[in-house]
């Protein structure tokens, strides 16, 4: 789990580095520096909900999808 969200990082950096980026000091994180003056928002949306679906419960994630599906 952990090597994906760190695959995942790389292609965040990858696809928009001048609001993505991450700093020698949190190399081992998995996790992005945003600079929100420059990142579009529907992709910081986007971005912190996929981050959210990935440390919720699960019983949360569904009824929250089931919520938005409606």
């Amino acid at each position: 789990m952990l090597g994906r969200l760190f695959v995942w990082v790389l292609l965040l950096i990858y696809y928009d580095p001048q609001s993505l980026f991450v700093t020698p000091h949190y190399e081992s994180y998995p996790g992005v520096i945003v600079r929100l003056r420059t990142v579009d928002t529907a992709h910081l949306h986007e971005l912190l909900l996929e981050a959210w679906k990935t440390v919720a419960p699960k019983q949360v994630v569904r009824e929250w999808e089931g919520r938005e599906r409606k």
